[in-house]
């Protein structure tokens, strides 16, 4: 997440927990100042220890509130809304006029729900630009999808496809590292999916056709 904000950038951080993005981004100095924000006051208190202990108050800001709810005058250049389920993290950028403004970059980071993000986005006069995979080795290797995407109100790129909402069509032109551990890992939740609803007696002929599309791909 962190190479995909810009040089000079205004960074809100939603959902902060701890605020180690916005402090680390200020420390190598490619950030010339945050917001950082959470809902609870328990990940809020460990940004401010944070802010405190890096000495960058003054240059970022701890602020308790709901997603992106008074941060208008920030004017945030970049957001980062990470560790989230895709629906919330979709809820978050409706509720808020700051993710339609000129030039703002969205960089989204859903743990779960991808597609119905990608959804959002796409229909939503969001251009996805980019997509990059993530390996935690430290978590059985768990793989984290993150977007990168902005407001074009003009936007004629063409309607996402069902393989491209559940994949990422950035992510298959691309292929960048670990897209074939990606791959599997759809395959695998897929396959779990259609033998529970082939034991149930449910159609699953539709399933069946976006895993074979998703195989393709390898």
């Amino acid at each position: 997440m962190a190479s995909l904000v810009r040089e000079g950038a205004f960074l809100a951080d939603v959902g902060t927990d701890h605020a180690q993005l916005p402090a680390a981004l200020m420390e190598c100095g490619k950030i010339r100042g945050a917001v950082a924000s959470d809902v609870n006051e328990g990940p809020v208190a460990h940004a401010r220890e944070t802010v405190r202990a890096c000495g960058f108050e003054g240059q970022i800001d701890v602020l308790l509130t709901d997603g992106l709810a008074g941060l208008e005058s920030y004017a945030p250049t970049d957001i980062v809304i990470a560790g989230m389920g895709g629906e919330l993290i979709r809820d978050i950028l409706a509720a808020s006029p700051i993710p339609k403004k000129s030039g703002v970059r969205l960089i989204l980071q859903p743990m779960t729900m991808q597609r119905e993000l990608r959804e959002y986005l796409s229909t939503g006069h969001f251009h996805i630009s980019r997509e990059l995979l993530s390996l935690d080795s430290n978590l059985n290797g768990r793989l984290y999808s993150i977007l990168c995407a902005e407001y074009r109100a003009d936007d004629a790129e063409s309607p996402y496809s069902e393989l491209e909402l559940v994949v990422g069509r950035r992510l298959i032109e691309e292929r960048p590292a670990h897209f074939e551990a990606y791959i599997a890992r759809h395959l695998e939740i897929l396959d779990v999916r259609i033998g529970g609803m082939d034991k149930a007696g449910l159609d699953t002929s539709g399933l069946k056709a976006l895993r074979w599309d998703i195989a393709a791909l390898l």
